[in-house]
């Protein structure tokens, strides 16, 4: 008997099992340790597409939802707090993340998360972390990963130990205070949760300790588990991964809160929208706003070679910020970017290698390789208005005797053509650039040496070995260079490492002055003046021997601005160029959409008005506005011709409206179709949603006041709109033409109640107004204008009702016939009901859920809309 006593004690001691240290700190949550290393977990529903996940190791997860009263002891202890045992709600990712970093620093643990700076509104919310960086091998507190949270749930949640619509009375409840399951409190209910996981869409794969997406996918959110009080059953599903819509990291909802995570984990995977695993990470760290203040210019664009020997461009100047890989047709060293931003030059050869090479130009526009010739380290120079490349004819050393033999050239470049060779000098391959005034040449592998017209008679002008030389592009010929160190105190004043200090100096060769690299980081690798003095980019080594960071230095005052953060990177160069930030000098509204921090809607509508402004206005021809449906169900890409998906969820007619008459008909010359979206419940109740979520925007107040630009746009207004663009939600909206993207499920997915039917006499007739008053102007424009019913789930053909949010189908027809007596009325209005009160052609394949196509839906409904069209001409 003791003997099998001491056998369960031993197995039970492998469990999972709380954690309770001795003195423990009031703050320190209780944690439930998850022991199932080696586990494999799937990512999405059965049926559907899924992503199997291994864990190789342990972590401990928070056996309640995080308190109000533990989340304000420690983010505003002065704070008195109503309901202290409710979850924690309202807070965005954001802000979870630092409850994060400060309860580890509470408890004297290192912090998970880095970053630049914050975002902050007139409140003090976060509205946007620049520089995010997940430290994922210490062992601090964190949010969990989804795998973690469906591994710690034991893949089963129930709606007996959960708080839902049908028994919470709409009401958040005290935590705990349902039925644990496995351990755990409210995984099911009560509070939605935060996840670490940016969404990404699933593809069948095993993964080792995934973690979602490097940034923001084309659903532009963050992955929330478990459902709330104000869900109905099929939120709680485990492997549910969205709220009813995304649930971008700005968003503070009153049912959403979070749980903690603590476990080191040794190396994560990201994928990509194709599910592709991203192995080299590269974090932008500095934001669009950050960055332009820095540099006083409105664009940049950074290159720089990563781990894996791919050429990486990040270009500020893309909305959002891209960072993108350029294919090469052989491995690439020291890339240089064109005064005008456009082209890109790399040589096949690095400095001090003694075998020739090639240098290769890059169209940026498309990737395209389009010239190369013999000769390797090409830089850029402008000379009385023309433009050239100065290149050497071998990457080999300056001690090497073959050196000698070796000679400097250029050629120019104009209008994208490479013209004929000129050497500047038979003596020498001077790789380290050539002074703006064209009378100064340097060399700097492995001595630093320097040549100067009309004789070109070479000068030694340091006593050390020195390495990756580079000549500034200024007036001022300052020469920016690394030595090996050393064990003496002449140069810095102390005995110093190798590439720990970066050295400047002057045009005859004078050191100006040198700093030391910023701890953590021990030293610098590739440093490279930009186009711009006095700024110069570098790499920053660390003691891996790895260069993890890329940043960007004002050599006049030493300041400097984190870049990029890399697994281990080389060669990078900074392009600078645009509008001077200095002159955009219009109201801190132009353009700013996003403030006051209203909605989700509000940032999708910044985000689609920022890109009205800056994209080819004259091509497009179709513009659609409406709600979710319209958003996710119209696919401005499947047309033959050039349309945009002008449409935001949980909007109301009101809002359509105002978009089309106040930018639409306005601003594009060439719109001969405006797709409406009428959703039929919403014409009959008052929309409030314009007032709530966008009319104290301060973008739209200050367009307001400028009549819409009827006059036309000003440069700084188009300035405005570039260097304000919120970058981090709704990337997609920029590549897919205004469109989301659901993916596919069926008709019946998440299975909502049968409606309760809405309450009788509904006022259809103020939104009729409003449509035909957009009727009239939209004839002023020559524009015809399709009035939709975007179809819904069949389910509903053989009811009393119309569709899942309750009309009934007499209240339906009674609008229906308004909609096709005003298409009598108005011979640019056309009714196209593709719905038919569930009678329609769309199948399973062809939805998401009851209200929204998936994109395989919103694709077949854009050709049936093209053959529409083409039906009306």
């Amino acid at each position: 008997m003791k003997f099998l006593l001491l056998l369960l004690i031993l197995l039970g001691s492998c469990a999972d099992k709380p954690t309770s240290p001795k003195n423990k700190d009031p703050l320190e949550p209780d944690m439930l340790t998850i022991k199932d290393k080696g586990k494999i977990v799937p990512l999405g529903y059965p049926d559907h597409d899924r992503l199997w996940v291994h864990l190789d190791y342990d972590f401990e997860i928070g056996v309640y939802e995080l308190s109000r009263k533990d989340y304000f002891a420690l983010m505003e202890p002065q704070l008195e707090v109503e309901d202290p045992n409710l979850p924690i709600t309202e807070v965005s990712w954001y802000e979870a993340l630092l409850y994060c970093n400060a309860l580890s620093r509470r408890l004297h643990l290192d912090t998970v998360y880095a970053y630049q700076s914050l975002k902050l509104d007139e409140n003090n919310q976060v509205l946007g972390i620049d520089g995010l960086v997940v430290n994922w091998q210490v062992d601090g507190y964190r949010l969990p990963t989804e795998a973690e949270w469906i591994v710690a749930t034991k893949m089963e949640l129930g709606t007996e130990q959960a708080w839902y619509n049908a028994n919470s009375n709409s009401q958040l409840q005290p935590v705990g205070t349902k039925a644990k399951k496995h351990g755990l409190y409210d995984m099911a209910g009560n509070a939605m949760e935060w996840t670490q996981d940016w969404w990404m869409p699933l593809h069948g794969d095993t993964i080792n300790n995934y973690a979602g997406g490097l940034s923001a996918s084309e659903e532009g959110g963050v992955v929330v588990k478990g459902g709330s009080y104000t869900h109905d059953e099929s939120f709680l599903s485990v492997w549910r991964r969205t709220d009813t819509y995304s649930t971008t990291p700005e968003n503070r909802r009153p049912y959403l809160g979070f749980r903690v995570v603590k476990g080191a984990v040794n190396a994560v995977a990201y994928t990509n929208n194709d599910g592709k695993i991203t192995n080299s990470y590269s974090h932008i760290l500095a934001s669009k706003e950050t960055l332009f203040g820095f540099t006083g210019m409105s664009q940049a664009k950074l290159s720089f070679v990563n781990q894996e020997q791919q050429l990486i461009l990040v270009d500020w100047t893309a909305m959002p910020t891209e960072r993108s890989a350029l294919a090469t047709s052989a491995p690439p060293h020291s890339p240089s970017i064109s005064p005008n931003g456009r082209w890109l030059v790399y040589s096949t050869r690095g400095e001090g290698q003694n075998s020739s090479g090639q240098s290769i130009i890059i169209d940026l526009r498309n990737g395209q390789e389009v010239h190369s010739w013999e000769g390797v380290l090409a830089r850029w120079w402008v000379q009385a208005a023309d433009t050239f490349l100065v290149y050497a004819s071998s990457p080999i050393n300056n001690e090497n005797e073959a050196w000698n033999s070796t000679y400097t050239a250029s050629r120019s470049f104009k209008q994208g053509q490479l013209g004929d060779e000129n050497i500047i000098t038979a003596e020498g391959a001077f790789h380290g650039g050539i002074s703006a005034d064209g009378q100064l040449l340097v060399s700097g592998a492995n001595k630093l040496v320097a040549a100067r017209k009309p004789d070109f008679v070479r000068q030694e002008w340091f006593p050390y070995q020195v390495c990756n030389v580079s000549l500034s592009p200024g007036d001022e010929s300052q020469v920016a260079f690394l030595d090996f160190g050393s064990s003496e105190d002449k140069i810095v004043g102390r005995a110093y490492g190798i590439h720990e200090y970066l050295f400047v100096a002057d045009s005859t060769g004078k050191i100006v002055f040198n700093f030391a690299a910023a701890k953590p980081y021990l030293g610098f690798t590739n440093p490279e003046w930009t186009n711009v003095h006095p700024f110069l980019v570098s790499n920053l080594f660390d003691k891996t021997d790895y260069s993890p960071l890329i940043s960007l230095y004002n050599m006049v005052d030493s300041t400097s601005l984190k870049l990029v953060q890399t697994e281990h990177s080389r060669d990078p160069y900074m392009w600078i160029g645009g509008y001077p930030w200095s002159k955009i000098t219009l109201s801190d509204s132009a353009a700013n959409y996003n403030y006051p921090p209203l909605s989700g809607e509000q940032e999708i509508f910044g985000a689609k008005i920022r890109q009205l402004w800056l994209m080819d206005r004259t091509e497009v021809k179709l513009a659609a506005v409406g709600d979710s449906r319209i958003m996710y169900g119209f696919d401005p890409l499947a047309l033959n011709f050039s349309g945009y998906n002008f449409a935001i969820s949980n909007t109301g007619p009101w809002v359509h409206f105002r978009i089309a008459k106040e930018y639409l008909l306005r601003h594009l010359p060439n719109l001969r179709y405006l797709l409406f979206g009428i959703s039929l419940s919403n014409f009959g109740v008052p929309d409030i949603t314009w007032d709530e979520r966008i009319a104290h925007d301060q973008g739209w107040q200050y367009d307001a006041n400028h009549h819409y630009w009827d006059g036309g746009l000003s440069e700084e207004f188009i300035q405005a709109a570039k260097v304000r663009i919120n970058e981090k939600p709704y990337q997609h909206l920029w590549k897919n033409k205004g469109a989301s993207s659901h993916v596919t499920n069926s008709w019946s997915y998440g299975k909502p109640p049968w409606p309760e039917p809405w309450p009788l006499p509904l006022d259809f007739q103020p939104h009729l107004d409003s449509l035909q008053h957009l009727l009239q102007m939209a004839t002023e424009h020559g524009v015809q204008v399709i009035g939709v019913i975007m179809p819904q789930s069949p389910r509903y053909l053989d009811s009393d009702f119309y569709g899942p949010e309750g009309l009934s189908d007499s209240a339906a027809t009674i609008l229906i016939s308004a909609l096709r007596q005003m298409e009598v009325d108005n011979s640019n209005f056309h009714f196209w009901d593709e719905n038919n009160y569930g009678d329609h052609s769309y199948l399973d394949k062809h939805a998401y859920d009851d209200f929204h196509l998936s994109g395989a839906g919103a694709k077949y409904f854009s050709e049936r809309l093209q053959s529409y069209l083409a039906d009306l001409d």
